[in-house]
């Protein structure tokens, strides 16, 4: 079901604004994106985003919903605890090994579930090369 046609599903994903300033900039050089979770369901899980063009979704993955209209898929071996609780998308400084878009730039997606989070505070919301530096309130 399209999140544009079921609010409820845009409402699983909350998005910081260092981490939403990056995705619309990487939506311009690359065109159309989507987020993938496949392993990891608490704090710094590591989405790869990726090219639409790029990916095919498996027919066990399950699209938790739409963050600056780019979805997001959690992997079939995803808990429904996730699904439930929702996310925070962020980033963090750092390097990585993955083929996920925002490599190049020296940071990476980073999620951790909404509610019930098992490390307390907030992601690292850096001030990085342009992009403002929020957190999003972690006791939403």
């Amino acid at each position: 079901m399209d999140g544009a046609k079921n609010p409820e599903m845009n409402d699983r994903i909350e998005i910081t604004a260092p981490a939403a300033a990056l995705l619309r900039e990487l939506k311009k050089r690359h065109g159309p994106l989507l987020f993938h979770q496949g392993g990891g369901c608490c704090d710094g899980s590591v989405p790869l985003c990726l090219k639409q063009s790029e990916f095919r979704v498996g027919s066990k993955d399950v699209l938790l919903g739409f963050v600056e209209d780019t979805p997001f898929y959690l992997g079939s071996g995803q808990p429904e605890q996730v699904a439930r609780q929702g996310l925070v998308l962020d980033i963090a400084d750092g390097d990585t090994d993955r083929f996920s878009v925002e490599a190049a730039e020296g940071v990476y997606f980073v999620s951790r579930p909404r509610w019930g989070s098992s490390c307390p505070g907030p992601v690292n919301s850096c001030g990085l090369r342009g992009f403002s530096a929020a957190t999003t309130d972690s006791t939403k």
